[in-house]
């Protein structure tokens, strides 16, 4: 008996775990478009993409399609439409349940979305395969709640993808880090303005963070060491994701920037949720 009812508790703690994720995804993606600037107009505002749409589509030249403000309130327009989808995605993950299968709809549409966000994003990183992967969790999060849905358990398939995804992730992160593509300015002003060390010191933390996830990502396919890089990834994943929220908060205005920053961290709760639901997997298995 004893053993049942740990069953049926940890069949609800992983299905709220993906619920929160999975939510909190799609409010952060739905809160970019609806009140910031997503990348769209990188795709749009490549000379190719819009030599082809005034050649073919529109009577206008490159430079006419530029300056139109009809043009940039429908870019406007457009990226408000996703916003409102992602929103109804993220609503929908609060009702959606093996009983109501229509709804699991909106884990396609949100899926689909994440996808192309995430292309967009690496080709506006100059077709860099870190920035790609390096959105893996995030991405696969609603296929997982999905998988989770049809089976009501966690299968082999899910766990290999959880594993796949959250190795990509840290692969990606740990390539700016450690220096393989030059290291973003955020992450240097994030170590600097967190540990207020100075610029030689904060690459040099950056670049051993960046050999962990390496190590992390290799470590989670080990059955020895699986759970204490799943600890890693865990911590490590939530630090990452709220030095985002603690570099750039400040007291005064607090509401302000809270409406900057909260959602860049809603899109990487899955950096951290994903292998502590790991942990609990695993460790209820006894291995």
């Amino acid at each position: 008996m004893v053993i049942q009812n740990t069953s049926i508790n940890n069949r609800d703690l992983f299905l709220l775990l993906l619920q929160i994720t999975c939510f909190c995804v799609f409010a952060g993606r739905a809160w970019e478009h609806l009140f910031w600037n997503p990348p769209y107009r990188v795709i749009i505002q490549d000379l190719k993409v819009v030599g082809w749409l005034t050649t073919y589509v529109i009577d206008m030249t490159p430079a006419e399609f530029f300056a139109s403000k009809r043009i940039d309130a429908s870019i406007v327009l457009f990226m408000k439409f996703i916003g409102v989808v992602y929103a109804a995605c993220a609503i929908s993950i609060l009702f959606v349940s093996k009983k109501r299968w229509y709804l699991r709809s909106f884990l396609f549409v949100g899926f689909g979305l994440l996808i192309i966000i995430a292309l967009i994003i690496f080709y506006n990183n100059i077709n860099r395969t870190g920035m790609l992967i390096e959105y893996a969790l995030q991405t696969v999060t609603p296929l997982l709640l999905y998988l989770y849905l049809k089976n009501e358990k966690i299968t082999p398939v899910f766990v290999w993808i959880a594993l796949i995804a959250t190795a990509f992730t840290f692969i990606g992160h740990g390539m700016y880090a450690s220096g393989y593509y030059p290291v973003p300015g955020p992450f240097m002003d994030m170590t600097i303005g967190i540990l207020g060390v100075d610029n030689a010191t904060a690459k040099q933390i950056l670049y051993v963070a960046g050999i962990l996830d390496y190590i992390v990502a290799i470590g989670i396919f080990i059955p020895i060491v699986r759970i204490p890089s799943l600890y890693w990834a865990f911590i490590w994943g939530f630090v990452t994701a709220l030095a985002r929220l603690w570099n750039n908060i400040y007291w005064f205005n607090i509401d302000y920037h809270l409406h900057q920053w909260v959602w860049e961290f809603f899109i990487r709760i899955p950096h951290f949720s994903i292998p502590l639901l790991l942990i609990f997997y695993f460790r209820s298995k006894g291995r």
